[in-house]
């Protein structure tokens, strides 16, 4: 199962869902995707964040964030609570504050 954790400060993901294997897991290929892509968003409109990404575990440390940055974190979050509707064998979010 992959676990999201979204806090004052970080945001962790961790752990392989399971749906299918490695390399043919649709639910971890979207969830890299848009975390990825959120890191890289995160950077392009001038956020103070670092990244960590250690075997299966993907941190953004969030050092301050703009109001674009909050943004992005709050679409983020929309589209990880999708996913997790959908696949809720495969994908944990810790409760975050809405």
């Amino acid at each position: 199962m992959t676990t999201i954790d979204i806090k004052d400060g970080y945001i962790k993901v961790e752990g392989h869902s399971g749906y299918d294997v490695p390399g043919k897991d649709i639910v971890c290929a979207a969830i890299s995707i848009l975390t990825e892509a959120t890191y890289n968003y995160l950077i392009v409109t001038n956020n103070n964040i670092e990244k960590e990404d250690d075997d299966g575990k993907f941190y953004i440390i969030i050092k301050g964030l703009n109001e674009t940055g909050s943004k992005i974190i709050e679409a983020f979050k929309e589209m990880i609570d999708d996913i997790a509707e959908q696949y809720p064998e495969n994908v944990r979010r810790i409760k975050w504050k809405n």
